[in-house]
């Protein structure tokens, strides 16, 4: 739960795999057509791993803001990445409109 988590990103890595940590919210439409892609990134490819960091809500309903990561890597939108290489070098961070992020996943830009 990186709502209140302390945890770092990069902490989410796993030795080996190129690791795709997306934070995410509730409620974001985004996140909710880009889950089903990165799962089935993740089952056809046996060295990916992907990481969902859910921020959570604020008690008004919108994107907790104050979650310790989004405070930490300055987020200001949902959904957000990470990707982390197999030896641990982060090699994207950023938002999700970015081509560069979706070259990495091996999706075709349009």
């Amino acid at each position: 739960d990186f709502s209140t988590s302390d945890a770092t990103l990069e902490s989410q890595a796993v030795d080996g795999a190129t690791t795709f940590v997306m934070v995410t919210s509730p409620g974001c439409g985004t996140c909710t057509i880009t889950k089903p892609k990165l799962d089935a990134l993740a089952a056809n490819r046996p060295t990916a791993r992907v990481v969902y960091a859910d921020v959570g809500l604020n008690a008004k309903g919108r994107i907790n803001f104050q979650a310790p990561v989004m405070k930490r890597y300055d987020i200001h939108a949902t959904p957000w990445f990470m990707v982390i290489g197999p030896d641990g070098t982060v090699t994207f961070k950023g938002r999700g409109d970015e081509p560069k992020l979706w070259e990495q996943l091996g999706f075709e830009i349009h």
